[in-house]
């Protein structure tokens, strides 16, 4: 293997059979979700209905989602220009330009393209309902979307990578996907998610077991990773949080007291 060349891609290129599988796992079943991934665009609409459900079950104010058919005008010409040149014929894509609008594509024989966007309904009290582009809603709203399928999908066995898996979400909202998707691991689910948070309320043996929650612990060789079942003291019916924020099991900033004083600003 050349120094500018991966080796397991090399073993693909030169159809070295038995590690196919490994690069195939790498490159099907591992997902990592950034703060910014829109992971809902790398499903289409099979999942929608059903994330339609858990929007309302988790208390958005959204009542319904769906993709309604625009002009060409939504996209720029040379966007648009592209995709009736490149996209094959029948093909199905999403798109999610600068200003978050999320669109629906499918390119026909004639090569003709037609455009979805997806717009939220809501209900105002008087009953009146109205629509938004879904790219204004909420930041939260839009990282619940975002966030669903990984949760909700039972159709892989995909190890999923979730990077501040509390950006824009309330506490509650996090733990309730993450009780769901405890309990349907147990009768359906075949895949594994792993994620960082900062959000203490996470942190509980009512939902996860010790050696499921790991802290970071930052030390001058390096970032160590330490799950509770290192802890010998802690028992299943104790308050972690509270043993964690006395810094008794490390992983907390370590603030240089006192700050500096603060100028005068005249």
């Amino acid at each position: 293997t050349q120094e500018n060349e991966l080796y397991l891609r090399n073993t693909v290129d030169q159809n070295v059979e038995q590690f196919k599988p490994i690069n195939d796992w790498f490159a099907q079943n591992l997902v990592i979700i950034d703060p910014s991934t829109q992971l809902f665009t790398q499903s289409v609409s099979p999942l929608l209905k059903i994330c339609n459900q858990y929007m309302q079950l988790l208390d958005t104010s959204v009542k319904r989602l769906e993709f309604k058919e625009v002009s060409r005008s939504f996209l720029p010409k040379e966007i648009f220009d592209d995709l009736r040149e490149n996209m094959p014929t029948n093909a199905l894509s999403m798109l999610v330009n600068s200003r978050g609008e999320r669109f629906f594509l499918r390119k026909n024989d004639d090569n003709s393209i037609d455009i979805q966007l997806l717009f939220s309904f809501h209900e105002a009290t008087d009953g009146k309902k109205y629509q938004l582009n879904f790219s204004d809603e909420s930041d939260g709203t839009k990282r619940l979307l975002d966030l669903l399928p990984a949760f909700v999908d039972n159709n892989d066995n995909s190890t999923i990578i979730i990077d501040e898996i509390d950006r824009s979400l309330h506490s509650i909202l996090t733990k309730q996907l993450f009780s769901f998707f405890l309990e349907k691991s147990k009768l359906c689910f075949n895949k594994q998610i792993i994620a960082t948070t900062h959000d203490l309320q996470l942190m509980t043996q009512e939902l996860f077991r010790r050696d499921e929650m790991w802290i970071f612990e930052q030390r001058e060789d390096g970032t160590k990773l330490i799950p509770l079942s290192d802890f010998e003291d802690i028992r299943y019916d104790k308050d972690i949080r509270k043993s964690y924020l006395e810094g008794r099991m490390g992983g907390i900033p370590q603030v240089m007291l006192p700050l500096p004083e603060i100028e005068d600003c005249e």
